[in-house]
């Protein structure tokens, strides 16, 4: 006596197919050079290198690094949720990348906003009028965004 199965795609190689095409899609957190004019002799994403890894008189403040270690957990789960919806076709990949990108971007914000060590020069302090690095005019805060895309740079 034969017996026969019968077996069914319940949708298997379409989320695999998903998954598949998040391959390459990625995310980067910073002052880009494609927006990151000034007017006034330096670009925002030169001065943002200087202040994230210091350079002269100017000490390091890592306010990027210091936001992406301290999410890093929080990152990888929300990547892993993303993954989830990408594989069962609720998101797009740029979406589900995306996602992360916005998260980091407002804890770098957030770290600048709370003061990134070490503190201001009591010169600086007095001829900016505030105590916390990093914030002058709002400009370059303003200027850190997400760039999602496909094999990202």
């Amino acid at each position: 006596m034969a017996s026969r199965v019968k077996v069914e795609d319940l949708g298997l190689r379409k989320m695999l197919k998903r998954i598949k095409d998040m391959d390459g899609w990625g995310v980067s957190v910073g002052v880009h050079e494609d927006d990151s004019h000034r007017g006034d002799g330096i670009d925002n994403a030169t001065l943002y290198a200087i202040h994230e890894f210091g350079a002269g008189r100017v000490p390091e403040r890592a306010s990027l690094r210091t936001a992406f270690d301290s999410g890093l957990e929080g990152y990888v789960r929300l990547l892993a949720r993303g993954a989830s919806m990408v594989a069962s076709g609720v998101t797009s990949p740029r979406a589900a990348v995306a996602l992360v990108g916005e998260k980091s971007t407002a804890d770098t914000v957030e770290a600048i906003r709370a003061g990134i060590p070490p503190p201001l020069a009591a010169s600086t302090v007095a001829r900016k009028g505030s105590s916390t690095p990093l914030i002058d005019t709002g400009q370059l805060v303003q200027a850190i965004k997400p760039k999602t895309g496909r094999h990202i740079k």
